[in-house]
């Protein structure tokens, strides 16, 4: 009897390891596939961009030189030059814009919780955002957990967002995938955001649910509410000044870090340049938990970003 009970484990850990091989090959398609795909749109739209500045190149010309000017009565260097100028249009625009970052902090801190054991993190973002209102991006950092082999973070997301006058609304879903963990960290999560501008200030109201928080901690949510005020300092200052802050609270089915509930609360301010040094950021925010240990103590975090 003992036996056969040892033989059924057996073939119940065999099955357990083939689910989890197929799943992580399937992860690993589908952010292989993401990242090709998010790749190849940008070329595309870097093609069609130059393809269109050739054809307004090739045109110009033909309506300028007085050597092409028609003879009274003639019309066929008109046409050819419109002929011309319609050969060489793109054939293909992709619709949609691209943006993106890279910044650096001096820890990665995911809701009030440290994720490089209190270290420096490098991370990049590439998003791509149709005028319909849908978004689909990438989100990297390098992490380090303990008790995990888990080095890197990558975040695969999309949905669709929608603005009503000073109103905004965000439905999405959103993957985090740890490459070469053997503990199973990654899940899903569909968070909805709402938003709300009355210009210098703005609010955001957070809800998001998981079913496997963490790949072990169960059911879980996540609600937070924050606002920033941006500085009034005029257009013509040489950089833009935001104060921000918020507060969130999660509770999970299993203990997430300590706690199976725990609230976590973050303020500090956000440096902009403007003109020819547009796109680059210097931040620092304060950031805590009602959680006593190591890696959700109370802590400054500075970062330095850059966006294009």
């Amino acid at each position: 009897m003992a036996r056969k009970k040892n033989d059924r484990r057996t073939r119940e850990r065999k099955a357990f390891a083939t689910q989890g091989t197929l799943e992580r090959a399937l992860v690993h398609a589908l952010a292989t596939f993401s990242l090709l795909f998010v790749v190849t749109l940008a070329r595309a739209d870097e093609t069609s961009g130059n393809a269109s500045d050739g054809a307004s190149d090739s045109a110009t010309p033909a309506a300028t030189d007085p050597a092409a000017e028609p003879a009274a009565g003639t019309s066929e260097p008109a046409a050819e030059a419109t002929s011309a100028a319609a050969e060489a249009e793109p054939c293909f625009a992709f619709p949609g814009k691209f943006s993106g970052s890279v910044e650096a902090v001096s820890d990665y801190v995911f809701r009030g919780v440290s994720q490089t054991e209190e270290g420096a993190a490098i991370q990049g973002e590439l998003d791509w955002k149709h005028e319909s209102g849908i978004y689909l991006g990438l989100w990297g950092s390098n992490v380090k957990f303990p008790e995990s082999d888990a080095y890197l973070e990558a975040d695969v997301y999309g949905g669709y967002e929608a603005e009503i006058d000073e109103l905004s609304v965000k439905l999405g879903a959103l993957f985090y995938w740890y490459p070469k963990d053997e503990s199973a960290l990654d899940y899903w999560e569909f968070p909805v955001e709402l938003g709300y501008a009355l210009d210098p200030l703005s609010f955001t109201l957070l809800a998001s649910y998981s079913p496997d928080y963490f790949g072990y901690a169960g059911d879980a949510v996540y609600a937070s509410i924050g606002a920033e005020y941006a500085l009034p300092l005029g257009d013509e200052a040489p950089v833009e000044i935001a104060i921000d802050g918020s507060v969130g609270y999660t509770r999970a089915e299993r203990a997430v870090i300590s706690d199976r509930d725990y609230v976590d609360w973050t303020a500090g301010a956000t440096i902009s340049a403007t003109g020819n040094w547009s796109g680059l950021g210097l931040g620092l925010h304060y950031t805590d938990t009602d959680v006593h240990r190591d890696d959700s103590n109370a802590r400054f975090v500075g970062s330095v970003s850059y966006e294009f």
